[in-house]
């Protein structure tokens, strides 16, 4: 206990200093990258105190964002998904075939794996490890970002964008979960820098950046990791009427890049399981889900497609949050073609226009599939901020009243949703850990409206950014770990691991009958068999020590009567399934072997 109470201690202290830092020197930070109507600043003192900021940025949410990881056990399915994998690959010390419960699993390609493989080694099989590497890329991504902002529109407008991206609900949720997004993200973010270098006339680094990122993006996501640069490469050609712009890529070339760089895992990984591993990727789960929905996700009729296609818009809006009264600004803040900065404006508003069209017409869709426009329209809206701001420096005309309500208000409904989260949930006896990120997230809306409303426009933006980083911080740290006393797989795995004892749990062998929750396997740290329902009794009579883990339900629906005489329930619990928000009851049988 009090290890735990000393984990939480340190924790909240490194996110306190964090955001302290951001409160008391944020509007500092800001003013020091305004320029004045009429005044210019030394280019490369601008410069120097640009890349000091950003690097200050990122280690602000660093330290806001690391120390908040490991305070709950993963959710399945995606994260117990990829940690699990992740885990099974470092354990046989394959680098190409994952396996889920003993049979090869290639839904997606290795790339995060390897990262979660070498996080694992370092820190062990813990969540920490686990949403590490998708926190680190998340950085990654914030240093990429604010560097393009700085790219096309200025230092005050990367600094910004930076802001924006590191607060908005959809990314700093993503940035604390195991999964693939934020790797994707950065390979898209990189890709538009090479984009941004061809508009600049650099074309052979912009070849290389725009090339390599479809490459490692392949190796993120398969073949939607390659085509969301090409979405972007057609929207900013169609955006800026240059064409052109195709064939000064090189296109036969760049092709040959990034299947050279796929081929580093495609090739092994095709021998190795008879072509099936590029079947599953390339049809299974790329070609198949835009015309039917691939789980589920989406609908399955001509109706309930039509119906979802505008659904990323309110998507989009919601994970901009608390940023989207400033989107709708800055869309409809139109760049004259003689400005500086109009072939960048074009560039990323063309990358996220065409990204969007594109997940909006797939059929499968997930919230966070968008997040890799998320950086693009970060810029956006940082460019926006930062035309208002050098027009107006006390920041009057861009933080006006209406606005701040707007933000504050998006807040307060985000307070009053985390408050209903645990009701919600069916943890409704939790509702007292929400309610510090509740209040957070209150407190921060109803601070926005008072600094705009007493002149304090620049404060105002600074408690926007911060608002959301201190909620989520609280809902990790306090809130979260309240969850894992409903979900099963941890719970499992310690008592097959106190059920074995001193054999170990390579002693027994373990069956999962329609369970999946497949954190289990990373938690026991060994891999299990995948049984049907009907193979229960032939399992559990097998030789040795055995056991199922199996929901309730399958054993009333086939009736006890049919288990070997040998079986008996070990371990009984009603239990949360996190991706179907729903309770049942889950069951571990065990055999007693003959001869006991």
């Amino acid at each position: 206990m009090s290890s735990s109470i000393l984990h939480l201690a340190l924790s909240s202290s490194v996110v306190a200093l964090a955001l302290g830092l951001l409160f008391a020197r944020g509007e500092t930070w800001i003013r020091s990258l305004i320029s004045a109507p009429g005044t210019e600043f030394d280019r490369d003192e601008l410069s120097r105190r640009s890349t000091r900021l950003t690097l200050l940025l990122v280690l602000v949410v660093a330290l806001a964002t690391l120390p908040c990881l490991g305070h709950s056990t993963l959710f399945d399915r995606d994260e117990g998904y990829y940690a699990s994998a992740a885990r099974d690959m470092l354990e046989r010390g394959d680098l190409f075939v994952p396996h889920i419960a003993g049979k090869p699993w290639m839904e997606k390609p290795p790339f995060t794996y390897w990262a979660m493989m070498a996080s694992i080694a370092s820190f062990g099989a813990n969540a920490f490890a686990a949403r590490l590497p998708s926190a680190l890329f998340g950085l990654v991504l914030l240093a990429l970002t604010m560097r393009l902002g700085t790219r096309v529109f200025g230092p005050l407008a990367g600094f910004l964008a930076g802001l924006v991206l590191a607060s908005s609900l959809l990314v700093a949720l993503v940035q604390r979960q195991a999964l693939l997004d934020m790797p994707l993200a950065c390979t898209v973010t990189l890709s538009l820098h090479g984009l941004l270098d061809l508009a600049s006339g650099r074309t052979r680094r912009g070849f290389w950046l725009f090339y390599v990122g479809a490459g490692l993006g392949l190796l993120v996501k398969g073949p939607l990791g390659a085509a969301l640069p090409f979405f972007s490469l057609v929207g900013h050609a169609v955006w800026t009427r240059r064409l052109h712009v195709v064939r000064e890529l090189r296109p036969v070339r760049g092709l040959a890049v990034t299947l050279a760089i796929a081929a580093l895992w495609a090739v092994p990984a095709a021998i190795a399981t008879h072509g099936e591993a590029l079947r599953e990727l390339v049809w299974v789960r790329t070609l198949q889900p835009i015309f039917e929905p691939l789980q589920g996700h989406g609908g399955g009729s001509s109706w309930s497609y039509l119906a979802l296609l505008p659904v990323y818009l309110p998507v989009v809006l919601l994970g901009l949050v608390p940023w989207s009264p400033f989107l709708v600004a800055a869309l409809r803040d139109r760049a004259r073609p003689v400005e500086r900065s109009f072939e960048g404006r074009a560039l990323v508003l063309g990358s996220a226009s065409a990204q969007f069209l594109a997940f909006s017409l797939v059929s499968t869709k997930l919230a966070h599939y968008v997040l890799p426009l998320f950086p693009a329209l970060a810029v956006v809206v940082g460019g926006s901020l930062a035309r208002a701001l050098e027009a107006d420096p006390t920041g009057a005309t861009l933080m006006t009243r209406r606005r701040a309500a707007w933000v504050a208000g998006s807040l307060l409904a985000l307070g009053a949703a985390v408050l209903a989260m645990p009701s919600l949930l069916g943890f409704e006896g939790q509702i007292v850990a929400f309610t510090p990120a509740a209040l957070a997230f209150a407190l921060g809306g109803l601070a926005i409206a008072w600094s705009a409303r007493n002149a304090r426009p620049l404060r105002a933006l600074v408690w926007t950014a911060a608002t959301p980083l201190l909620a989520l911080a609280l809902l990790s740290i306090v809130a979260l770990p309240r969850l894992d006393a409903g979900k099963s797989a941890s719970h499992v795995a310690e008592f097959l691991k106190s059920y074995t004892g001193a054999r170990g749990i390579d002693s027994v062998r373990i069956a999962l009958c329609n369970y999946r929750q497949y954190s289990i396997l990373f938690y026991l740290d060994r891999d299990t068999t995948r049984i049907a329902p009907e193979e229960i009794g032939s399992f559990l009579a097998g030789e040795g020590p055995a056991v199922v883990v199996v929901p309730a339900a399958e054993l009333s629906a086939r009736g006890e009567e049919s288990l070997p005489a040998n079986a008996s329930v070990l371990w009984r619990k009603r239990s949360w399934i996190a991706d179907k928000n729903r309770w049942t009851e889950i069951v571990v049988l065990g055999n007693r072997p003959s001869g006991q």
